[in-house]
Formats: C-alpha cells, sequence, structure tokens
C-alpha cells in the first residue's frame, strides 16, 4: 500500500532522502522550475512517498494561494515505477482537496515524462498550457513544460470512478 509520510526535519536519513531526490533530473515527475533547497523544505509541505518499507520518492507542496484557493505539488522519483507515481498524483490529490481544502491543484509536468503524461491522460485531467524551453535540465539541454490542474469536483469525478 503507498503511504506518504511527513518529512520531519530531525530525521537525517529522510532529509538525505529528499536531497537526494531533489538533485537527480533523471527522475523528477513533477517539476517547479525554481532552485530547491533544503533550507526551503521548512517552509513547504514535504512527504515521503512509501510503500510497504520502501521509499520511492517525495511529494511536495507549495505555492500555497489562499486568496485563489490553489496549490501547486511535485512528485519526485528515485524509484520510477507507474504504480506509485499514479497513486502518489492521486494521494496527493487527496491531500490538497480533501485534507488542505485547497480548490485546486496544479500539476507540471516533464515532457520527457512519457509515463505521468499518460497517467494523467488516462485519469483524464485537464491540460492547461505548455511553457515552451520552461526548464534547463541538468545544465544541457531545455525541456518544455506541460501545466495540468485538477478542480475540485474533477478529483470527485475521478475518485468515484476509482472507487
Amino acid at each position: 500500500m503507498l503511504y506518504l509520510r511527513k518529512l520531519k526535519k530531525e530525521d537525517k536519513e529522510d532529509i538525505e532522502f529528499y536531497i537526494n531526490c531533489i538533485k537527480d533530473d533523471r527522475y523528477i515527475t513533477f517539476i517547479n522550475p525554481r532552485n530547491r533547497i533544503l533550507s526551503n523544505y521548512k517552509n513547504e509541505h514535504v512527504y515521503i512517498i512509501e510503500v510497504g518499507n520502501e521509499k520511492y520518492g517525495i511529494v511536495e507542496f507549495h505555492d500555497w494561494d489562499k486568496i485563489n484557493n490553489n496549490v501547486s505539488v511535485n512528485i519526485f522519483m528515485l524509484k520510477p515505477a507507474s504504480f506509485v507515481g499514479g497513486k502518489a498524483l492521486l494521494e496527493s490529490a487527496y491531500l490538497a482537496i480533501e485534507i488542505f481544502k485547497f480548490h485546486k491543484i496544479l500539476i507540471k509536468v516533464l515532457d520527457t515524462n512519457k509515463k505521468m503524461l499518460q497517467i494523467l491522460k488516462k485519469l483524464n485531467i485537464k491540460r492547461e498550457g505548455i511553457i515552451k524551453n520552461g526548464i534547463l535540465l541538468g545544465g544541457r539541454k531545455f525541456c518544455n513544460v506541460h501545466i495540468f490542474g485538477l478542480l475540485e469536483n474533477e478529483y470527485y469525478e475521478i475518485k468515484e470512478k476509482l472507487v
């Protein structure tokens, strides 16, 4: 079973895992085009993605917009697996919408992440736009960033279909 566990700054092993996730461009599932540094984490909500006792990646909620009632989500996977990516997305939506009470989540996906683009399409999550050459991966090549939005009512429709 997939579980999102809150990252605690006292847990040195989880902090090291977090750092490894955010600095490895090969496995970024959702991205945030600004640089991520450890000091940012204390202002964000960061969760470890676990299946059983194994860590797969992290989920970050950031850019909390209380006025417009939306939040952005990043998922960084060190062990990419489509079953984990889709479940992590749904668990992230559950936290953002049902627990944190946001109306909308914004999801940013790299052009190169075909698996997550397929998952979003399969779940019928709407693409709202593309940022052309929106991120420089590893200082080597530019990549497009796809922006997806999931509204509260759309989340409940997806959830109802999966039950």
